[in-house]
């Protein structure tokens, strides 16, 4: 029996109708127990699969036509962490702990908005509570909407007087103060991250990401006054609407970079910039776009590499033929192929 879920999969399921058994739609918490219980008891797998599609979030697709994704309502109480530990694992020795479910903004992009709500936040004072049972020294707080939770700055406090250092997974630079840089700062963070998508504000607001020339440059002068030794910025190229102006544009957040550095009289030791070919994917407001033609992505990827790495900012970038791969798998185009 083959079985598969998440983000990928939830987003179409249709791509996967004839390679998977089971498909889980949506969040797993309930659904997967009542699962498990099944294939513990059962022994044969059409009885399994008979009994599996009559499970909320359970999608069968040799027996069932229609899907319905489900979210998980105890989130706040119940959130996820890490169970296992392993200096060979992704995230090393560090305690892994699901801080937020969905996100409030309104980013046409992104899929994780839409499968993902309403948007949650785990419990405050059940997150010091898994914090402070923990041994593990750093905490990891994850989600995509880390920096929306009501409680960031008292949970980023708590973790620093316990004497411990933590990462962040999402930082928006609209919500970026001092206050908040200082506690990454005293965290053990040195990098800051923020990801403006697009280079101009025009195709900013046209994505819905709500981030301003102000909030970007603002976040390069706090980032240097508290001492953070470099800086990463994340872009999307292929955008609806996108022009050549918006190319370019990209190139010159990475000279007033630059500039601010040196009328600040400090430097970041480190500037990257990663840029990602924008997915067309179901269930968003863009889902109707078609993607940029592998070739044209190439072409802007190796202009950007060319002139960023001329203003000193190492550029780490997505290839298009993957980026392709994963549109034909959200749009269900590679297995009717085959």
């Amino acid at each position: 029996m083959i079985i598969g879920g998440g983000t990928a999969i939830t987003g179409n399921p249709e791509t996967f109708r004839d390679v998977l058994d089971v498909i889980f739609t949506g969040e797993a918490e309930e659904s997967y127990i009542s699962f498990l219980n099944l294939v513990l008891a059962e022994k044969k797998k059409e009885k399994i699969l008979e009994t599996s599609a009559k499970i909320k979030g359970v999608f069968v697709p040799t027996i069932s036509s229609v899907y319905k994704k489900v979210y998980y309502k105890n989130f706040p109480e119940d959130f996820s962490e890490s169970v296992f530990f392993t200096p060979r694992g992704e995230f090393g020795e560090c305690k892994l702990i699901e801080l937020t479910r969905g996100c409030p903004a309104k980013c046409k992009f992104c899929i994780s908005r839409t499968l993902y709500s309403p948007p949650r936040f785990a419990d405050k004072d059940l997150v010091k509570d898994v914090v402070k049972e923990s041994k593990i020294n750093k905490i990891g707080l994850l989600g995509a909407s880390v920096s929306y939770h009501p409680d960031i700055k008292e949970i980023m406090e708590f973790i620093i007087k316990e004497g411990r250092i933590f990462s962040i997974s999402s930082l928006r630079a609209d919500k970026v103060d001092n206050d908040f840089l200082e506690l990454l700062y005293r965290g053990g963070n040195r990098t800051i991250t923020i990801a403006p998508e697009a280079g101009t504000e025009r195709l900013r607001k046209l994505i819905e990401k709500g981030i301003s020339e102000e909030d970007i440059e603002k976040t390069i002068e706090l980032s240097l006054k508290k001492g953070f030794s470099g800086i990463r910025l994340y872009f999307m190229i292929g955008l609806p609407e996108e022009t050549e102006e918006d190319i370019v544009a990209i190139v010159n957040i990475g000279k007033r970079i630059k500039l601010i550095e040196s009328h600040m009289k400090k430097r970041f030791i480190k500037r990257s910039f990663t840029i990602s070919p924008f997915v067309p994917k179901r269930n968003t407001a863009f889902s109707c776009y078609p993607m940029e033609e592998v070739k044209v992505l190439s072409e802007k990827i190796n202009y950007l590499r060319k002139r960023l790495s001329s203003e000193g900012i190492e550029v780490l970038y997505d290839p298009p033929k993957t980026a392709r791969l994963e549109y034909d798998l959200s749009r269900h185009n590679i297995l009717t192929q085959i």
